[in-house]
């Protein structure tokens, strides 16, 4: 639908503005978090958009009319949706920007999926794993997120 084109659309230019100034803060974040451990790290969990509902933007992440976005659930238990998660081997969109692959789940939500009925879902909605024609419009042609 139109509507879905334009999310996606939004959803991208938000993404590319954003990726570069989250990255460096998760990656700092989480080598702070180990350093605080002794330098172990708890295996976090596999990553999933289950973990993830819809949630009011701020004002400075709107992107045109686009005022949801992803965000971790506080309705399912900490074994399962951790603050921080475990991406797949084969992550296409921030695999290549996380070397370790754990990564906060606010980061995740925010960019590895999207609210279940677009930018009409309501607050707290589930969200779903990014489609494959999602995953065009946050990589480049080398497959590096944008």
């Amino acid at each position: 639908t139109a509507a879905g084109a334009a999310l996606r659309s939004d959803a991208a230019r938000g993404t590319r503005r954003a990726l570069a100034t989250s990255h460096a803060s998760s990656v700092a974040g989480a080598s702070d978090a180990a350093a605080a451990h002794g330098g172990a790290r708890e295996e976090a969990p596999s990553c999933s958009c289950d973990c993830c509902t819809v949630s009011e933007r701020r004002p400075d992440e709107y992107v045109g009319s686009i005022h949801v976005k992803c965000s971790p659930s506080d309705e399912h238990s900490s074994d399962k949706c951790a603050p921080q998660c475990t991406l797949d081997d084969n992550d296409e969109v921030l695999g290549s920007s996380v070397p370790d692959k754990v990564l906060d789940y606010q980061r995740y939500c925010f960019y590895e999926c999207k609210p279940a009925d677009g930018p009409e879902s309501l607050a707290m909605a589930q969200c779903v794993d990014l489609e494959r024609a999602d995953l065009q419009l946050v990589l480049d042609a080398r497959g590096n997120p944008v």
